[in-house]
């Protein structure tokens, strides 16, 4: 029997959120000399978060969730 992971459409949308996040700032801060604290301004303003955190958290939560794939 396999295991099915049921997810509500709020956690859908956020995973596809952080995913996108992640996205955006490797795509960002792969060019040289790029300042992380610019980065992260200007993602905090294009997916309207009010924290760094927030940004720092959607990160790690999208490093986890590929891992998680990759097993």
């Amino acid at each position: 029997m396999t295991k099915t992971l049921l997810k509500t459409p709020y956690r859908a949308a956020k995973e596809k959120q952080d995913l996108a996040i992640l996205k955006d700032w490797n795509e960002m801060t792969s060019i040289p000399g790029q300042s992380h604290t610019m980065v992260t301004q200007a993602l905090m303003k294009k997916y309207n978060l009010h924290s760094p955190s927030a940004i720092w958290s959607a990160r790690r939560r999208a490093e986890k969730l590929l891992e998680q794939q990759e097993a």
